[in-house]
Protein backbone atom coordinates (compact mmCIF):
# COMPACT_ATOMS: atom_id res chain seq x y z
CA UNK A 1 0.00 0.00 0.00
CA UNK A 2 2.88 2.40 0.55
CA UNK A 3 4.53 1.98 -2.87
CA UNK A 4 2.78 4.98 -4.49
CA UNK A 5 4.09 7.22 -1.68
CA UNK A 6 7.59 5.70 -1.48
CA UNK A 7 10.65 7.48 -2.86
CA UNK A 8 14.20 6.49 -3.73
CA UNK A 9 17.08 8.92 -4.18
CA UNK A 10 20.02 7.28 -6.04
CA UNK A 11 22.21 10.37 -5.60
CA UNK A 12 24.37 10.51 -2.48
CA UNK A 13 25.34 14.10 -1.64
CA UNK A 14 28.59 13.36 0.20
CA UNK A 15 30.15 10.70 -2.04
CA UNK A 16 31.21 12.33 -5.29
CA UNK A 17 30.23 10.43 -8.39
CA UNK A 18 28.89 7.26 -6.82
CA UNK A 19 25.76 6.69 -8.88
CA UNK A 20 24.39 3.34 -10.03
CA UNK A 21 25.22 2.47 -13.66
CA UNK A 22 21.54 2.36 -14.63
CA UNK A 23 21.09 6.07 -13.92
CA UNK A 24 24.27 7.11 -15.76
CA UNK A 25 23.35 7.89 -19.34
CA UNK A 26 23.56 10.63 -21.95
CA UNK A 27 27.26 11.40 -21.62
CA UNK A 28 28.64 9.44 -24.58
CA UNK A 29 30.18 12.50 -26.27
CA UNK A 30 31.85 13.63 -23.05
CA UNK A 31 33.18 10.13 -22.33
CA UNK A 32 34.67 9.87 -25.84
CA UNK A 33 36.28 13.28 -25.34
CA UNK A 34 37.86 12.28 -22.03
CA UNK A 35 39.04 8.88 -23.32
CA UNK A 36 40.30 10.18 -26.66
CA UNK A 37 43.99 10.68 -27.23
CA UNK A 38 43.30 14.10 -28.76
CA UNK A 39 40.51 14.85 -26.27
CA UNK A 40 40.29 17.54 -23.64
CA UNK A 41 42.38 17.54 -20.50
CA UNK A 42 40.10 19.47 -18.16
CA UNK A 43 36.60 18.69 -17.00
CA UNK A 44 34.96 21.54 -15.18
CA UNK A 45 31.52 22.76 -14.21
CA UNK A 46 29.29 23.64 -11.32
CA UNK A 47 28.53 21.53 -8.26
CA UNK A 48 26.49 18.35 -8.62
CA UNK A 49 26.61 18.26 -12.44
CA UNK A 50 28.17 14.79 -12.75
CA UNK A 51 31.88 15.48 -13.26
CA UNK A 52 33.02 12.86 -10.76
CA UNK A 53 30.41 10.39 -11.99
CA UNK A 54 31.71 10.81 -15.54
CA UNK A 55 35.34 10.28 -14.51
CA UNK A 56 34.48 7.24 -12.37
CA UNK A 57 32.54 5.72 -15.25
CA UNK A 58 35.41 6.32 -17.69
CA UNK A 59 37.84 4.65 -15.27
CA UNK A 60 35.51 1.62 -15.10
CA UNK A 61 34.99 1.14 -18.83
CA UNK A 62 38.27 2.47 -20.21
CA UNK A 63 39.64 -0.04 -22.73
CA UNK A 64 43.00 -1.31 -21.57
CA UNK A 65 45.34 -1.82 -24.54
CA UNK A 66 48.23 -4.18 -23.77
CA UNK A 67 49.38 -2.29 -20.65
CA UNK A 68 49.92 0.92 -22.60
CA UNK A 69 46.74 2.73 -21.55
CA UNK A 70 45.22 2.50 -18.10
CA UNK A 71 42.69 4.79 -16.42
CA UNK A 72 42.32 5.23 -12.68
CA UNK A 73 40.12 7.50 -10.61
CA UNK A 74 41.75 8.95 -7.50
CA UNK A 75 39.62 11.10 -5.22
CA UNK A 76 42.17 13.43 -3.62
CA UNK A 77 39.71 14.62 -0.98
CA UNK A 78 38.87 11.07 0.12
CA UNK A 79 42.57 10.13 0.10
CA UNK A 80 43.22 13.31 2.14
CA UNK A 81 46.07 14.23 -0.18
CA UNK A 82 46.87 17.88 0.37
CA UNK A 83 45.17 17.85 3.78
CA UNK A 84 46.27 15.11 6.21
CA UNK A 85 48.67 13.61 3.65
CA UNK A 86 51.48 15.51 1.96
CA UNK A 87 50.87 16.43 -1.69
CA UNK A 88 53.82 14.23 -2.71
CA UNK A 89 51.80 11.20 -1.55
CA UNK A 90 49.87 11.42 -4.82
CA UNK A 91 52.68 9.59 -6.67
CA UNK A 92 52.70 6.50 -4.46
CA UNK A 93 48.87 6.39 -4.48
CA UNK A 94 48.83 6.58 -8.26
CA UNK A 95 51.39 3.77 -8.49
CA UNK A 96 49.28 1.62 -6.13
CA UNK A 97 46.14 2.22 -8.19
CA UNK A 98 47.92 1.63 -11.50
CA UNK A 99 49.37 -1.65 -10.26
CA UNK A 100 45.93 -2.70 -9.06
CA UNK A 101 44.66 -2.06 -12.61
CA UNK A 102 47.37 -4.31 -14.05
CA UNK A 103 50.06 -1.85 -15.08
CA UNK A 104 53.17 -3.81 -14.07
CA UNK A 105 55.76 -1.42 -15.49
CA UNK A 106 54.84 1.47 -13.22
CA UNK A 107 57.57 2.75 -10.92
CA UNK A 108 57.21 5.42 -8.30
CA UNK A 109 59.18 8.61 -9.06
CA UNK A 110 61.49 10.11 -6.48
CA UNK A 111 59.92 11.60 -3.38
CA UNK A 112 60.57 15.11 -4.65
CA UNK A 113 57.79 16.98 -6.39
CA UNK A 114 58.17 17.49 -10.16
CA UNK A 115 59.82 20.71 -11.30
CA UNK A 116 56.55 22.01 -12.75
CA UNK A 117 54.76 21.63 -9.43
Amino acid sequence: MTLPWAAYNPYTPFVAGLVPPEVFYGRDDEMREVMGREGGMFLYGGRQLGKSALLRRVAEIFPSRADTHVAVYLDLLKAEIGHAEAPERIWSRLVEDLKRKGSSTTRCPSRRAPKWW
